[in-house]
């Protein structure tokens, strides 16, 4: 493909070349300074002289349209001037694209920014919450390490508390259905409650009661009447007689403490136990494989028998 300016050269040559032509003196004037010299024409030769005239015309015609053609042509929009246009207009876009494009990412960096602090914030908020938790933590185990270390404390000095109260009923004894008719008072018990006991052949003087009383019972039941021993051999002397006490009408006890009594009834309904009982000063439970064995307060009840169990194995194995 040829430049611009060789087209442009390549087309005004031929119109160069007829501006020459066309400012040459014309074939009739030439003729007219010869004319004295030369001999008349014929008709021919007026012919030929006015078709001539007629193409000097067409040339001059064309010579006016190719001079009309060229000032048209310089107001043509040229090339190198279509690519500058283009390239003002495409880099205005550009530059109008890059700064739309810069405050974009400008206004998202900052919302971003924001949404960054926000969580760093949030974050720095969590983290010190998730130290004072940890501290809460620390403290809460502190604290159920201490409240393990006293409820241990507390249930071992309930238990030697009970194992006291227990010893010091020892020497007492209850006994149920005894009824006295007029006004009843201490003298009247102490004189009245050895009789059934007399009854049985076991003696009971009046001096080996130190206290009598009577004690809240079942309602709608006589109240058991509590008496305090002098010493422990004259109990063992009433309490073996309890079975023949009990066919006359007359029940004896023990009298044991409230969390004893609370242990007792809780033996009584486990399904591993058929019966249980108080014995000096200790509750004892018989299995379903008719074994006896000690229970104590605050005991777990499966624990106890297995582990009654296992020692037995290992005894046996000692043994063998």
């Amino acid at each position: 493909m040829s430049t611009k300016g060789e087209h442009t050269e390549k087309g005004d040559k031929p119109v160069k070349q007829l501006l020459f032509k066309a400012n040459q003196p014309s074939s009739s004037a030439l003729r007219n300074e010869r004319a004295p010299k030369q001999p008349m024409r014929t008709s021919s030769d007026s012919s030929e002289i006015m078709d001539f005239g007629k193409l000097q015309e067409q040339i001059d015609t064309m010579c006016s349209s190719i001079m009309d053609l060229r000032e048209d042509l310089k107001s043509v929009v040229k090339k190198e001037e279509i690519e500058e246009c283009l390239t003002r207009v495409m880099t205005g876009i550009e530059a109008r694209i890059l700064k739309d494009f810069e405050k974009l990412v400008d206004h998202n960096v900052q919302e971003v920014k924001e949404k960054v602090d926000s969580l760093e914030f949030k974050y720095q908020s969590l983290q010190e919450h998730v130290t004072q938790l940890g501290k809460q933590h620390e403290e809460l185990e502190s604290m159920e390490i201490q409240m393990s270390k006293t409820n241990d404390l507390a249930k071992e000095a309930n238990k030697k508390a009970n194992y006291n109260e227990q010893y010091s009923r020892k020497n007492n004894v209850k006994i149920m259905d005894v009824k006295i008719d007029g006004d009843e008072s201490s003298e009247t018990l102490i004189t009245n409650v050895p009789n059934p006991f007399n009854n049985q052949g076991v003696i009971l003087e009046k001096q080996d009661i130190m206290a009598i009383h009577r004690i809240p019972g079942r309602k709608g039941s006589t109240k058991p009447v509590l008496f305090k021993l002098m010493n422990n051999s004259v109990k063992s002397n009433l309490m073996k007689k309890r079975k023949t006490m009990k066919e006359a009408g007359n029940r004896i006890a023990d009298d044991v403490t409230k969390l004893n009594s609370g242990l007792i009834s809780q033996l009584t309904l486990h399904h591993n136990i058929d019966s249980a009982w108080f014995f000096s000063g200790s509750v004892y439970g018989q299995t379903t494989r008719q074994e006896r064995v000690k229970f104590d307060i605050y005991d777990n009840i499966d624990n106890v028998i297995e582990n009654f169990r296992f020692g037995q194995r290992t005894y046996i194995q000692d043994i063998q």
